[in-house]
């Protein structure tokens, strides 16, 4: 813990920022969800995608009431879509060109999801500038992540422990919709054993660098045409002692060009040399050595609790699961934002693993583990989401074929 100025500068000195106002416990409102018998694995793809449209033209014709939209936790349907103004007839318009209006509900909400990132951006602004306070005033947790949890209408401080003691903190510096609960912090994942694929790279490998052994991301082409490949940032570059070189099956084939483990991305760009050649595939498991890169996803199009994510990491090998949160902000990276989180299984030395769908686009570069609460089913793994990757790092995915 950590106890001397730095509750006293998180009461004071940031509650001069706008505060949003409303109870936490209020949430959203809407009537009852409809009972339903319809899991994720069993809807049709092409609803799902409708579903997953529906999002993005919701947040574009509505951005400052747009509160949220999510699937049932349990039974994936009804889609539950949020507004802070008119949500019966924002719903009933989007409801008009979609395939099966009768499983989405509105909802009443007092803080659009635009604020909500805003504050929650704050807190992560704040949590940065106060983790090199070393004389703190009163007691605050050494570590907290951060997501936005968009049924409750609220963001949500996940703490290891003591989230009754430090919810009243919390209120206080930023307002009432504000949750601090108990729960497993982010890790990340970086070490143990490796596959060996020499002379083709490609996504689902070991990689062994300064920071240990990892898993390679995505093959990625630069503006000039020579092809890299993605890692998470946190295996290496910035460790003492990392010279920057990697290496797959104990053979150097290059080295970091460029990193970025901030803001919405923890990722790094591999050089490869030769004998090294690379294509854009993922090594699924044993059995599917080559499972193609078609295309990439959109932040934007995850549905929290409907949408579908796998990771190939080199120890955990194929594993896939159900989006649980696309606004987790962990606190080991720095300003952190919108990393996604999902309910599959990941364990140390998949850092940095690709992420995609079973309709071969690519989704991100693993990060770490994330606490989702009830949510996770079998623990949840965050990610960089792919799209704020490749700008970051000035690249494009490698497609195949």
């Amino acid at each position: 813990m950590r106890n001397n100025r730095r509750l006293h500068r998180l009461v004071t000195v940031l509650t001069c920022g706008v505060v949003l106002a409303g109870s936490a416990s209020s949430s959203v409102s809407g009537s009852a969800a409809p009972s339903t018998d319809m899991p994720v694995e069993t809807l049709d793809p092409a609803l799902i995608e409708a579903i997953e449209s529906l999002e993005v033209e919701a947040r574009a014709r509505w951005p400052e009431s747009f509160a949220g939209m999510w699937g049932d936790p349990v039974e994936t349907v009804p889609i539950h879509i949020a507004f802070t103004s008119e949500a019966e007839e924002k719903v009933a318009a989007l409801a008009a060109g979609f395939p099966a209006p009768s499983i989405l509900e509105p909802h009443d909400a007092d803080h659009s999801f635009n604020e909500l990132e805003a504050l929650q951006a704050r807190i992560v602004a704040d949590r940065d500038a106060l983790a090199t306070d070393e004389s703190p005033a009163f007691d605050l947790p050494d570590r907290y992540d951060l997501d936005i949890d968009q049924a409750r209408n609220v963001v949500r401080v996940i703490v290891e422990s003591g989230a009754a003691t430090f919810q009243p903190v919390f209120s206080a510096a930023y307002g009432e919709n504000v949750m601090v609960e108990d729960g497993d912090l982010s890790q990340e994942y970086a070490c143990n054993s490796r596959t060996n694929c020499k002379y083709t790279l490609r996504a689902g490998l070991e990689t062994e660098g300064g920071g240990g052994l990892c898993t390679t991301g995505f093959v990625v082409k630069r503006p000039s045409g020579e092809k890299q490949i993605l890692s998470a940032a946190h295996c290496g570059a910035s460790e003492e002692g990392d010279t920057g070189n990697r290496k797959h099956g104990n053979e150097t084939y290059g080295s970091v060009t460029a990193d970025q483990h901030e803001n919405r991305v923890d990722a790094e760009r591999h050089s490869i040399g030769n004998p090294f050649g690379s294509g854009g595939f993922i090594y699924r498991n044993d059995a599917d050595q080559r499972f193609e890169v078609r295309g990439k996803g959109l932040w934007s199009e995850l549905v929290v609790n409907v949408s579908q994510s796998c990771q190939a990491g080199k120890n955990t090998g194929n594993s896939c699961g159900t989006v649980r949160s696309k606004t987790f902000a962990p606190d080991n990276v720095g300003s952190s934002s919108r990393f996604v989180c999902a309910d599959f299984v990941g364990v140390p030395g998949d850092s940095g693993a690709p992420i995609f769908n079973d309709s071969h686009e690519a989704l991100g570069v693993l990060h770490g583990m994330c606490d989702e609460g009830a949510n996770s089913a079998q623990g949840s793994v965050s990610y960089s989401h792919i799209e704020y990757v490749l700008d970051a790092l000035d690249v494009n995915i490698v497609k195949e074929p």
